[in-house]
């Protein structure tokens, strides 16, 4: 499965130690209400083949067995310098890639095109100008997004909580745009952490309305 390579000996030690968890809602196509991707820094050509060794296997695997409708849900996409996993659900598409610098697992093939973007290519913004290189830890929450996003997605959420407390849509509908409400009299929250031998520190900042 890893094309002959030794995990202890040439894979682990290609692996890490920078992870970066990333929630977003960037494909519109999906029915889920956001995706979670964990990106795992790759150091060396051993760890990157040896994961393309795994996918390429795996994608084989998914064409045997003779069912073809299960078959036709999986593909798999190469470049010289990727390779891509992803398979289709009724909500969602897991994503597995591998990057020259990076694993990427998603749940959504679309934010994992995205992440693989950001890596090549990082935009001029502040998020995107730290993940590529994985320098600092970070997390951020924009609070008015937030809210946003709670109302835009009350329908789903509300008949998910509905049917696992037994109560009616409207009731959980009503309280989900109520907690909306109030986040987005917050702004933002954002605190960034950075490690040194011997040295760790954080700073934190929550912005409020007026």
């Amino acid at each position: 499965f890893l094309g002959g390579k030794s995990f202890l000996k040439e894979v682990l030690p290609g692996m890490g130690p920078d992870v970066a968890w990333v929630l977003t809602d960037l494909d519109p196509t999906d029915k889920a209400p956001a995706e979670l991707s964990l990106l795992l820094r790759l150091k060396n050509a051993g760890a990157k083949e040896a994961f393309g060794n795994l996918l390429r296997s795996v994608y084989g695997l998914t064409q045997l067995g003779g069912n073809e409708r299960e078959a036709k849900k999986n593909s798999l996409v190469e470049t010289k310098k990727e390779v891509t996993l992803s398979r289709k659900e009724d909500r969602f598409t897991p994503t597995v890639s591998v990057t020259g610098s990076a694993l990427i697992l998603s749940t959504s093939s679309k934010a994992a095109e995205k992440l693989r973007n950001w890596l090549s290519e990082p935009p001029a913004t502040t998020v995107a100008n730290e993940l590529p290189g994985f320098k600092v830890g970070f997390f951020g929450v924009d609070f008015k997004a937030l809210g946003d996003w709670l109302k835009k997605h009350a329908d789903f959420l509300a008949s998910e909580n509905a049917r696992k407390k037994h109560c009616p849509k409207a009731e959980a509908k009503e309280w989900i745009t109520a907690v909306a409400d109030s986040i987005r009299r917050l702004d933002y929250f954002m605190a960034r952490g950075t490690t040194e031998s011997g040295h760790f520190e954080i700073a934190a900042e929550l912005a409020v309305e007026p």
